[in-house]
């Protein structure tokens, strides 16, 4: 198959996967924060601001509170969270995606084969139930 083929389908199997991510996730973002979030992003002054942040640095997860002072600097409020968390799982779930392709490949499957896998495993993580607590 040439490459150009090969990178179509590659190209068709990373949309499908983000637009299905959404698709599920969609209605989640008008829903309010939950559980934990107040604690650890509604109240928590060291996410309110970059200034914040930084201040409180180092500290623990700083790449994650760093998306959640950004996010409070977008001025987006809670969809503005769950927007960053949907995209940032669909990401996740391109890579898990990559991943299985080459570990099929590695392993014998041929090139459609290999695909398919990948396409399915992308999918069921990123549509597993135990993975729609996308919580800001």
């Amino acid at each position: 198959m040439p490459d150009t083929e090969t990178g179509g389908h590659r190209g068709l199997a990373a949309a499908a996967i983000v637009a299905a991510t959404v698709a599920v996730y969609a209605s989640s973002l008008g829903a309010s924060f939950q559980f934990d979030d107040f604690n650890v992003v509604v109240s928590d002054p060291r996410v309110q601001s970059l200034r914040a942040w930084w201040g409180a640095m180092p500290g623990i997860r700083p790449l994650l509170k760093a998306s959640y002072a950004l996010n409070h600097a977008s001025g987006l409020g809670v969809a503005g969270f769950r927007a960053v968390n949907v995209l940032v799982h669909a990401g996740c779930a391109l890579l898990v995606g990559t991943l299985l392709a080459r570990l099929a490949r590695r392993h014998g499957l041929d090139e459609e084969r290999a695909r398919f896998a990948a396409l399915s495993g992308a999918l069921l993580f990123a549509l597993h139930p135990s993975s729609r607590s996308l919580s800001a």
